[in-house]
């Protein structure tokens, strides 16, 4: 455990703050979409600024990064694979998915899927106003 007087946090107290953190708030943070008429759809990810989006990369921990994967009526998209924007061109419409995994060195146990976060878009045809949902 921590000595109270040592600016340093043990290993048990730092995987300790990351599990309240993340009690609290979400990895994703939101989902904005922009269209192109009927042409395309753009998805794009608000992260918190962890692992390759931390805004200094000198603070960023080895090892410590976001995995991302998209899905199309639970299929699998793989050329979007950690992608945090995404535009679709063709066969827009439907029910689209995206599940985010935070890795850091930090955690060892995620017993409670803190590091893990998941949504849903629709996009209906006439009605590219998507409605999403937080998983």
């Amino acid at each position: 455990m921590r000595i109270v007087t040592s600016t340093n946090f043990c290993s048990v107290c730092k995987e300790g703050l990351w599990m309240s953190l993340l009690k609290r708030v979400s990895l994703l943070d939101g989902i904005s979409i922009s269209t192109g008429s009927e042409e395309y759809v753009k998805l794009r990810l608000r992260l918190l600024p962890f692992g390759q989006f931390r805004a200094d990369q000198a603070e960023r921990l080895p090892g410590e990064e976001y995995s991302i994967q998209w899905w199309k009526e639970d299929k699998d998209m793989p050329q979007f694979a950690n992608e945090t924007t995404i535009r679709v061109d063709e066969n827009i419409y439907g029910n689209w998915s995206v599940f985010i995994q935070l890795h850091t060195p930090e955690v060892r146990a995620d017993l409670y899927g803190l590091l893990h976060a998941q949504a849903r878009v629709e996009l209906l045809p006439g009605n590219l106003q998507p409605h999403v949902n937080f998983v």
